[in-house]
């Protein structure tokens, strides 16, 4: 064999070498995405992922600081891909889905933000929708561990995926954001790709992504903040950035619920005919989708009863008609909330609970009072909280002649 047989060789064989490190480092995508029916699982290939994409800015939020000495999207230190660990990942757990399909995002300054950009740090991932009762109870958590581990490495990212429509809309999301002083960054999922991608059926879900981009944890629904926390820890010191002693203080209203409470309690009951299950009214003079209600003498446990011309679309129900109608639920819990929407305007609407005028004791901290009555103020479309007391069975009543007064769903708890 002469020498330059030897060096062609030498070439290919090198460059064989340099391939397969490419490819252990930077698998192809070949994640499967799933409808919102699909089973929530952490399914398909262990390798994959899916290429990184830049999300256009659609607004900044002014609330949010932005330390230039503790970068939120590159890491710290220099991330140094290690194929035998990589490789070994890859046969435990699921390699992450890129962030792609996303329509806008809020506190990231136009900066692009995808997963293999954040190669080196720990990301925490949560699905999440404004008006959800459940997500913004999650939200002193978040916040939390933002505060707390965001300069030894890790990244929270809020995945909005709208339930309603006007949950699709920058503004209300922004407003949201505001509201709740949210000062992470939040992508907007408005047509449920990353959703789909990870196989998501609830929210809130958390998912921890660690320095290689593998999900090694996940967390549906509200609690479980020590375990989250604990894990954090473990993945920032894997990332060789120890988390100093100082551990996320997590503060929030909710109480801790009651198991048999929230066995009994009522369900999440949605107003818009795609998901409601019947109204419990007489209905005649339908028009379409509108029709005029009588109510029933007697009202069973979360069922709507309305009196008054109301026209039923897919999510709501809105108001139609020109004297004064109601809608009437009986319930039990120990608060009940309305996500209402203002996307005809805003409304004020009177609300009894059990046949009279809140009190202040049980009045809900989105209830306003005056000339002796009880009301809530839609200013914009997001949940609203009307009654706050202990667990009880109580019938809520809204009463209304604004052709704005628009409803999407009660809640609980």
């Amino acid at each position: 064999m002469n020498d330059s047989t030897r060096r062609i060789i030498l070439v290919i064989s090198l460059a064989i070498i340099v391939l397969a490190i490419y490819w252990l480092s930077h698998p192809t995508d070949s994640s499967t995405s799933l409808d919102q029916s699909s089973l929530n699982s952490h399914t398909g290939n262990a390798n994959a992922v899916a290429g990184a994409t830049s999300i256009p800015s659609q607004g900044q939020n002014s609330t949010f600081q932005n330390d230039s000495t503790t970068p939120l999207f590159s890491p710290k230190t220099t991330y140094i891909s290690d194929p035998a660990r990589i490789a070994s990942k890859a046969l435990q757990y699921t390699r992450a889905p890129e962030l792609n399909g996303i329509t806008g995002a809020i506190n990231t300054y136009g900066a692009p933000i995808t997963l293999e950009g954040l190669r080196g740090k720990v990301v925490l991932l949560d699905f999440m929708t404004y008006s959800c009762i459940n997500c913004i109870r999650t939200f002193p958590a978040l916040s939390a561990w933002y505060s707390t581990y965001k300069d030894q490495g890790l990244v929270v990212i809020g995945v909005h995926t709208p339930e309603f429509q006007f949950e699709k809309e920058y503004d209300n999301v922004a407003a949201a954001v505001q509201q709740y002083h949210l000062l992470f960054p939040i992508v907007l999922d408005n047509n449920m790709a990353v959703w789909n991608a990870y196989h998501n059926r609830y929210w809130p879900h958390q998912f921890l992504i660690d320095e290689d981009g593998f999900i090694r944890y996940d967390h549906i629904g509200e609690g479980g903040d020590t375990d989250t926390d604990v894990m954090i820890r473990k993945l920032l010191e894997e990332a060789g950035s120890a988390p100093n002693n100082q551990t996320a203080t997590i503060i929030t209203n909710a109480p801790s619920p009651d198991e048999t409470n929230v066995m009994l309690m009522s369900p999440e009951t949605y107003t818009g005919s795609d998901r409601n299950p019947g109204i419990g009214s007489a209905k005649s003079n339908c028009a379409s989708n509108t029709c005029t209600y009588e109510d029933a003498s007697s009202h069973q446990r979360d069922v709507i009863y309305l009196n008054g011309t109301w026209d039923q679309e897919n999510e709501y129900l809105q108001y139609a008609g020109s004297e004064v109608g109601y809608l009437s639920l009986a319930y039990q819990a120990d608060a009940i909330n309305a996500v209402l929407s203002t996307d005809q305007g805003t409304f004020e609407t009177e609300v009894l609970l059990d046949g009279k005028p809140l009190t202040s004791s049980v009045a809900g901290k989105d209830i306003i009072f005056h000339d002796g009555l009880s009301y809530v103020n839609a200013t914009m479309s997001r949940l609203y909280e009307l009654t706050n007391h202990d667990f009880a069975a109580h019938e809520i009543t809204l009463i209304t002649k604004n052709p704005n007064f628009r409803i999407n769903s009660f809640t609980f708890g």
